[in-house]
């Protein structure tokens, strides 16, 4: 159980257990939060940030709760960018002259991806050398995490401007973004190739890649995305309304493929036996013929074989994609 920690003021915070969360303590009762009354409430959820980029250096104990300041509304977390010592701003919403955070840092995204501690931050905090792909990435395997790049000071000096902080937003992500990342070797990319065929709405073409040799589970996660950013848009575009059920298939498709990879037989089994829709069932059918052509062992063979008669088998219903 973590120690109780004591700001430069005097005031005691209670770190509860799981260390998520904290009381704070201001003359001896704990502080509420909240502007109704009826949702007023004492614990505060601990921020916890992720520093990645070779840029960074993190002068904090990572992995540690560690007391910073907090004025007007804002915490204060000092770090250092090629060099030149910075403070991150968060909003915080205690009357505490210090408040607990959590740091950790990584030089690239692909240690990040790597780490299954980074699933218990909320902050991702990355500069540009952390590239569009990587971020997509990050991403996909963190959905409820915030990505802010920080961005160096554009001229050194007392008079140096400092570009400001922006949330990375995947909205935005383009197909001619994804080229630039990843140069010209990008066109022989799927995640490429999904961006755009979504972008021009060719969406059986979309179907199709998932059985592209090169379709594996990080590409299928970055293509997930890319689906759920336009269904989560399509009440703002009449276009992408006009294909929701289309797009949700083909989620479903890349939900299901994603199954498969992982090695979640008794998923894919039921969701076989109760039936899928004809997109699902002809993109599935394309992912089983590539794997079949090399099988982990002789259990997957059976199964691939299996779930491929079956699917063969299956009436066809309409077809959203290829209305």
């Amino acid at each position: 159980m973590a120690a109780d920690l004591i700001t430069a003021g005097g005031i005691r915070i209670e770190i509860l257990p799981g260390g998520d969360h904290c009381i704070v303590y201001i003359d001896g009762r704990p502080e509420e939060i909240g502007t109704v009354p009826s949702e007023r409430f004492v614990k505060q959820l601990i921020p916890r940030v992720l520093f990645v980029g070779v840029n960074f250096q993190i002068s904090l104990p990572a992995g540690q709760h560690v007391l910073v300041p907090l004025q007007g509304g804002r915490l204060r977390i000092p770090y250092r960018q090629a060099g030149q010592l910075r403070h991150l701003g968060l909003g915080c919403a205690s009357r505490a002259d210090q408040f607990p955070v959590v740091i950790g840092a990584f030089s690239d995204a692909r240690q990040l991806l790597a780490s299954p501690e980074a699933s218990s931050f909320r902050f991702f905090i990355v500069d540009e050398s952390v590239s569009r792909l990587d971020l997509v990435s990050i991403k996909a395997r963190h959905t409820t995490a915030r990505l802010i790049i920080l961005r160096p000071e554009e001229s050194e000096g007392p008079q140096a401007r400092r570009r400001p902080a922006t949330e990375w937003n995947p909205d935005r992500m383009r197909a001619t973004d994804l080229l630039a990342a990843g140069a010209a070797s990008e066109q022989q990319n799927p995640v490429f190739h999904a961006r755009l065929f979504l972008r021009q709405m060719q969406l059986d073409k979309v179907r199709d890649l998932i059985a592209d040799d090169h379709m594996g589970a990080d590409e299928i996660l970055f293509v997930r995305t890319f689906l759920g950013n336009m269904i989560k848009n399509a009440s703002a575009r009449p276009e992408l309304a006009k294909a929701g059920d289309a797009l949700r298939e083909l989620d479903r498709l890349y939900a299901l493929a994603s199954d498969l990879l992982g090695g979640e037989r008794a998923r894919v089994q039921a969701q076989i036996e109760a039936g899928v829709g004809d997109t699902v069932r002809v993109g599935l059918l394309g992912l089983i013929k590539r794997l079949e052509r090399s099988p982990a062992d002789r259990v997957e063979e059976i199964e691939l074989w299996e779930w491929g008669y079956r699917l063969r088998r299956q009436t066809r219903p309409p077809d959203p994609v290829a209305q």
